[in-house]
């Protein structure tokens, strides 16, 4: 026997309500935070995850725009072209330097994507934001870490360094006289 044409529309129709709470679900517990905006930049929705980053509750960021967050670090230009390149159509990705409610700076990886209608026109706009600020603090420990000299020591003094940089010539001038470089220099230091 078929199916009654109404029993599945209302079958449907619970499904797509099904599926809605579970995306939404999926967004609010996401672990990245969320930032739903409208055309002009206005905040419609934030994530939990954007309040723990961020500090602002989603009462407090609704209705915003997200340069609340603004840290001053980078320059017009920068966000001419992140507005200019999601206006376009086109997902944007980069990094910022944003500002806490509590004044802190922390940088956060961003990706905005176009969001669009049925008819292609773009409605919103979607970030997934992602602070890296201990990522990148561990980075640059590591790269200070790379130009440091080996066992933690602290650099050679100007002399011994250049020393260093001419050992071949030294070892060479030692094979030849017999005497070690070492103590040619102290002799040589000590006005002998």
């Amino acid at each position: 026997m078929p199916l009654n044409p109404d029993l599945k529309v209302n079958l449907s129709s619970y499904e797509s309500e099904k599926d809605s709470i579970g995306l939404a679900a999926a967004i609010d517990q996401a672990a990245e935070a969320i930032v739903i905006t409208d055309l002009d930049g206005r905040i419609l929705y934030v994530n939990p995850a954007f309040t723990r980053v961020t500090g602002y509750g989603s009462r407090e960021a609704i209705g915003q725009n997200p340069r609340v967050l603004k840290s001053g670090t980078q320059n017009p230009a920068y966000y001419r072209n992140l507005w200019e390149t999601i206006r376009g159509g086109v997902t944007w990705k980069g990094e910022l330097i944003n500002r806490r409610k509590d004044g802190t700076t922390y940088t956060e990886e961003m990706t905005i994507t176009p969001v669009r209608d049925s008819c292609g026109d773009i409605v919103r706009f979607i970030a997934l934001k992602q602070d890296v600020s201990d990522r990148r603090a561990a980075e640059e420990s590591v790269a200070a870490d790379e130009k440091s000299p080996p066992g933690g020591m602290s650099p050679l003094p100007g002399p011994v360094r250049a020393l260093g940089a001419h050992a071949d010539t030294y070892t060479q001038a030692t094979k030849e006289s017999g005497v070690p470089w070492h103590d040619k220099c102290f002799l040589h230091s000590s006005g002998c």
